[in-house]
């Protein structure tokens, strides 16, 4: 078989695109020439590629240098087609290359757009306020108070749906040894005294831990008008199964600070009865105690003076 000469064109193309051309493009421009043909004479010649298939050129790791740190991502993949964004982003951690400025930008457009808050009218009162597009609801509220009394106005979803008498069989029979005899986690086991109290004192932290604000603002007051009460509310006097919030110091009266949303039933109709003012003093009273209540929107700076009047010391 005769060998084929290689021309001058060849030779010049060969000398210029071998050491950093693709193999793609240099079968393109050598289309008669065979891969292990240019491989040859490439090697004969004393050519070297500089980089090996899957690497970088030098003309793209130029316009990675220049344009990594600052450039738009769209821009760089327009600039680099044969390259994916993950390939693009390990390359220049290789190279120390990092988008701080570019990224610190977007960070903060992308921050300012987040806290750009949208006007909204509240379901209750129709209020006018402002409020971030992530916390948007498909009912708004300028309040906490303006949620609850919408709230009341509401039927609730169950009311006036009864339960076949079949259905209320089924649950039954599918409650019934939930959690006796081997189900059960304790099953022959029993709690020594020492992990009773244990037990017993977290329930009590978990329940009676910091005082609330209201009482906390009592607090205040007490230290500077000198009033002679003590904090119990964290469960350290019990009376008549009752834990007041503030005891005297030298006579039988105790001292409850009144949420209006706990105890107020113009406002939550469904509070309990264990949470009414003649209910707790009526069970105050059978241990011979006086109580005194003092309503959370009565603790305020200019009603401080006032209140001295209906404490007795």
């Amino acid at each position: 078989m005769a060998v084929v000469e290689w021309v001058p064109e060849e030779m010049s193309i060969l000398q210029q695109y071998y050491p950093c051309a693709r193999w793609e493009s240099l079968s393109q421009k050598l289309s008669s020439r065979s891969r292990v043909a240019i491989y040859n004479k490439a090697r004969m010649i004393g050519l070297k590629r500089r980089v090996s298939e899957r690497g970088f050129t030098q003309e793209e790791l130029d316009i990675l240098r220049t344009y990594y740190p600052f450039a738009k991502r769209e821009f760089i993949l327009s600039l680099l087609p044969r390259r994916s964004w993950n390939t693009i982003r390990q390359k220049a951690s290789q190279l120390g290359l990092k988008r701080t400025e570019f990224l610190r930008k977007f960070r903060q457009e992308q921050a300012k757009s987040l806290s750009k808050k949208i006007t909204v009218f509240c379901a209750n009162c129709g209020k006018k306020f402002e409020k971030k597009p992530s916390q948007l609801r498909k009912h708004n509220f300028c309040s906490t108070l303006c949620c609850n009394k919408w709230k009341l106005g509401k039927p609730s979803p169950s009311k006036g749906i009864r339960r076949s008498l079949e259905t209320r069989k089924k649950i039954s029979e599918m409650r019934k040894g939930r959690f006796t005899g081997a189900k059960n986690h304790m099953f022959g086991k029993h709690h020594t005294p020492e992990a009773r109290e244990k037990c017993r004192q977290a329930r009590m932290k978990q329940e009676f831990g910091k005082p609330t604000l209201p009482e906390v603002r009592f607090i205040g007051m007490r230290f500077k008008y000198r009033l002679p009460y003590t904090y119990v509310g964290n469960g350290k006097i019990w009376i008549n199964h009752l834990n007041p919030d503030f005891i005297h110091d030298t006579k039988k009266i105790v001292l409850e600070i009144f949420g209006s949303y706990w105890h107020d039933k113009s406002i939550n109709s469904h509070v309990d009865l264990q949470n009414t003012e003649d209910w707790r003093r009526e069970q105050y009273a059978q241990a011979g105690y006086e109580l005194i209540v003092i309503w959370d929107k009565e603790l305020t700076k200019e009603n401080g003076a006032k209140l001295l009047g209906k404490i007795p010391i």
